[in-house]
C-alpha cells in the first residue's frame, strides 16, 4: 500500500469540501477508479472508509441524555460542557471549575454561524474543535464540585493573588490565553498544539531511556488515552494518539496518510484547525526533502500561518526553534509555582515578557491567496528535493509580494465590517498602500478589525475618522495606534477633505447639538462610483436638519445611523433620499437592533437592506468601471 494511504488522505481533504449529490456520487465513483488503477482488493477498504464519511455526514449528533453536564473546557469567554459523548458550547459561567457537575435547564441549538471575509466565526472555530451545538442557559446549579487533579490545580491557581503570575500559569498549564502579555506567543503555540506536543515528546523521550521502543510506544498510547479520558480529546491529542497507534507502519508517507484519515474520521472539521494543518503539512512537505535543514520549518510555517490568519509574528520563529526545550521547563516551573505558592516561574515570565516586547512589532502580514499559495507549494516541494538557491529566491519573492498586495491590488473597495454592536468602515483606493477608516468598533471585537487589516497586508491607516466618542465607535483607537501607523485622526467636525482623489464631504459641520450621538460627524463619501452616507449615531432630529440643508442630496448607499435604532432612519429621511441600498451594522443583543419600525420603512419603500449580523461583512467593490456589492455570507455559502 506504499503511497496509497497518503493519496487517499489528500483526496478526502479535497472531497470533504464538496457538498450535496456530488459528495455522495463521488463516494461511489472513486473506489471504481481506484480498482481500475490498482487492480487489487484495496478498493474495498477505500469504499468502506468513504462510506463511513458519508454516513457520518447525515447522522445527527446525539441528544443530551439528561440535564447534568460536566465542565470539560474553560476559556476566558466560554466553556465547553459535556453530556454523554457530546460537547456543548456555552457562554462563560461564573464560579465554575473543571469537572464540576452542573444541573442546567436551557435550550440546545446549532451554533449560529457568523460571516466574515477573513476572521473565523465562533461556529467555525468550534466546529474545528468538534463542537457543533450551543447551550443557552436559563437556570444553573452546581450539583458536585470537581475532584480531579486538574480541578484541584485550577482551583489552587484561582486563589493566587498575583494577577500577572496567575495569568501566566493559566496559559502554561491550561492553555487559557488572555489578552495582554505573551499573547503573540501563546495564541500561536496553543492553537497549533505545539506546546502540548513538546511536553508529550519530552516525557516520551524520558521513557525511551528506560524502556524498549515498543514498550515506550504502548505506554505513550495508554498515557494519551488516560489523559484524554480525564480531560478532553482535543485535535492535538487525537493526532498524537493516532501517530502512536500507527507507529508500526514503516513507510512515512503511508503513516502520515493514515493519521490524516483517522483524524478526519474522528472530526471532518479538524481540517480547518491549525493544530491539524501545521504538523501534518509540515511532515508532508518534508517527505520531499533531500535532507533536513534548520530553515525548512520556517519555509513551511510562515505560509501556513499567513494563509490561516494573515499574520506571522517573528517571535514565533524565535520560539519555534526553542519550544522543545522551553515548554517542558515552563511546565515544571509553573507546576512547582502553583503547588508551592512561590513564583519560581517569575524569571521565565520576565524573559518572555522582554522577548514579546522586543519582537511583537516585527511581523509580516498579508493572507496568501490561492493564486500565490499553489505556486508556493509547488516551488517549495521542488526546493526541498533539489536544494537549489533559485527556488529559495522564488519563495522569498512570493512572500514579499504578499506583503505588498494592497499596493498591487487593482480594486477600489470599501467594507462595512461585521464588528457586532459597533461601527467600522474601511476604504481602500486602487493601488494604495494605506486605507481610510471610519470608526473602529468596540474593544472586545478588535480581532475582527486587525485580522482584516493584516489579511490585506495593511500597515498604514492614512485617515481615521472617529464619528463620536462612544465605545462602540472608538473602542479600538488605542489598539490601532499601537499596532498600525496612523497618519491623521479626525475626531472633530470638519467641512471635509479629499483622499486619493475621492471627496469626503462633511455635512452640518457648523452645527452643535446637546448630546454626543447627535454631534456625530456626518460624511457623504464619493467612493466606488457611489455616494455613501455615514451618519454615526444621529437621530431623526438631525436628519430633519439634513433634509432642510441638503434637499437635493444624492445617496446611493445609506449606512443606517445608530445601528437601525427607531430614533434614526425616519420614513421622511428614507423616502426623500431613497438610497439604492441600506446597510445596518448590528448584533444579537439586548438592544434588538435593527428596530422593526426601521425595517418596515425600508421594506415598504422597497430599499434592499443588508444587516451585518445576518449577512456578515459587506464589501463594496469597483473593478474595471463596474461596482459590485458582495457579502461575506455570499462568499462563505458557496
Amino acid at each position: 500500500m506504499k503511497h496509497r494511504f497518503l493519496l487517499l488522505a489528500l483526496f478526502i481533504l479535497l472531497w470533504l469540501s464538496v457538498k450535496g449529490i456530488v459528495f455522495v456520487l463521488t463516494a461511489f465513483l472513486f473506489p471504481v477508479f481506484w480498482y481500475l488503477h490498482y487492480r487489487d482488493h484495496s478498493f474495498i477498504y477505500v469504499a468502506l472508509i468513504l462510506a463511513v464519511f458519508v454516513l457520518s455526514a447525515y447522522i445527527p449528533q446525539a441528544e443530551a441524555k439528561d440535564d447534568l453536564y460536566r465542565v470539560e473546557v474553560i476559556r476566558p469567554y466560554y466553556v465547553l460542557l459535556k453530556n454523554g459523548t457530546s460537547l456543548y458550547y456555552c457562554d462563560s459561567l461564573d464560579m465554575v471549575g473543571y469537572d464540576d457537575i452542573l444541573r442546567i435547564d436551557g435550550e440546545i441549538s446549532d451554533i449560529k454561524d457568523e460571516y466574515f471575509l477573513y476572521s473565523y466565526s465562533k461556529a467555525q472555530y468550534q466546529r474545528a474543535n468538534g463542537v457543533y451545538k450551543q447551550l443557552v442557559i436559563e437556570s444553573c446549579e452546581t450539583v458536585k464540585k470537581g475532584s480531579s487533579l486538574r480541578a484541584k490545580l485550577y482551583a489552587l491557581l484561582k486563589q493566587n493573588e498575583n494577577e500577572e503570575v496567575r495569568s501566566f500559569l493559566m496559559q502554561v498549564l491550561f492553555q487559557i490565553s488572555e489578552e495582554g502579555e505573551y499573547q503573540h506567543l501563546n495564541s500561536f503555540m496553543n492553537s497549533s498544539g505545539l506546546a502540548f506536543s513538546a511536553l508529550f515528546r519530552f516525557f516520551k523521550n524520558l521513557a525511551g531511556y528506560l524502556f524498549f521502543p515498543e514498550v515506550t510506544n504502548i505506554l505513550a498510547i495508554i498515557s494519551l488515552f488516560l489523559y484524554g479520558s480525564m480531560t478532553h480529546f482535543s485535535c492535538t491529542l487525537h493526532r498524537l494518539l493516532l501517530e502512536e497507534v500507527f507507529f508500526f507502519v514503516k513507510e512515512r508517507d503511508d503513516r502520515l496518510g493514515l493519521v490524516m484519515i483517522g483524524m478526519l474520521l474522528l472530526c471532518p472539521d479538524y481540517r480547518y484547525s491549525l493544530a491539524f494543518q501545521l504538523p501534518l503539512f509540515y511532515r508532508f512537505f518534508l517527505l520531499y526533502a533531500k535532507e533536513r535543514k534548520k530553515g525548512d520549518a520556517l519555509w513551511i510555517l510562515i505560509p501556513l500561518q499567513l494563509f490561516n490568519s494573515g499574520y506571522y509574528s517573528l517571535i514565533n520563529a524565535l520560539y519555534y526553534r526553542l519550544y522543545r526545550f522551553l515548554e517542558p521547563l515552563l511546565f515544571f516551573l509553573s507546576l512547582l509555582s502553583a503547588l508551592t505558592g512561590y513564583s519560581f516561574v517569575l524569571p521565565a515570565m520576565k524573559l518572555l515578557q522582554l522577548c514579546d516586547g522586543l519582537f511583537c512589532d516585527f511581523y509580516i502580514s498579508g493572507k496568501l491567496p490561492l493564486f500565490l499559495l499553489v505556486p508556493y507549494a509547488l516551488i517549495l516541494s521542488e526546493y526541498l528535493r533539489s536544494r537549489q538557491k533559485k527556488h529559495a529566491v522564488c519563495l522569498a519573492v512570493i512572500l514579499l509580494i504578499s506583503q505588498k498586495q494592497s499596493l498591487l491590488d487593482p480594486m477600489e473597495y470599501g467594507v462595512f465590517l461585521n464588528v457586532h454592536h459597533g461601527d467600522c468602515f474601511i476604504y481602500h483606493p486602487a493601488h494604495a498602500d494605506g486605507v481610510l477608516m471610519i470608526d473602529t468598533g468596540s474593544h472586545y471585537n478588535y480581532r475582527y478589525v486587525s485580522t482584516f487589516l493584516h489579511a490585506k497586508g495593511i500597515h498604514t491607516i492614512d485617515y481615521l475618522i472617529i464619528s463620536h466618542p462612544d465605545e462602540d465607535h472608538n473602542g479600538n483607537l488605542n489598539s490601532l495606534k499601537e499596532d498600525f501607523h496612523i497618519k491623521h485622526i479626525i475626531d472633530e467636525k470638519s467641512e471635509g477633505f479629499v483622499y486619493k482623489k475621492h471627496a469626503f464631504k462633511g455635512l452640518l459641520s457648523d452645527r452643535v447639538y446637546d448630546n454626543t450621538n447627535d454631534n456625530s460627524q456626518i460624511y457623504l463619501a464619493n467612493i466606488c462610483s457611489c455616494y455613501v452616507f455615514f451618519g454615526g449615531d444621529i437621530s431623526s432630529a438631525v436628519e430633519r436638519d439634513l433634509l432642510d440643508a441638503y434637499p437635493g442630496m444624492q445617496i446611493d448607499i445609506l449606512k443606517c445611523s445608530h445601528h437601525g435604532s427607531k430614533t434614526s432612519s425616519s420614513f421622511a429621511f428614507l423616502s426623500t433620499y431613497y438610497p439604492a441600498l441600506a446597510v445596518i451594522s448590528a448584533a444579537e443583543n439586548s438592544y434588538h437592533f435593527p428596530n422593526e419600525e426601521v425595517i418596515d420603512s425600508l421594506t415598504s419603500l422597497k430599499i434592499p437592506t443588508l444587516i451585518t449580523k445576518n449577512d456578515g461583512d459587506v464589501l463594496l467593490v469597483q473593478l474595471f468601471g463596474k461596482t459590485f456589492v458582495i457579502t461575506a455570507k455570499d462568499i462563505r455559502s458557496r
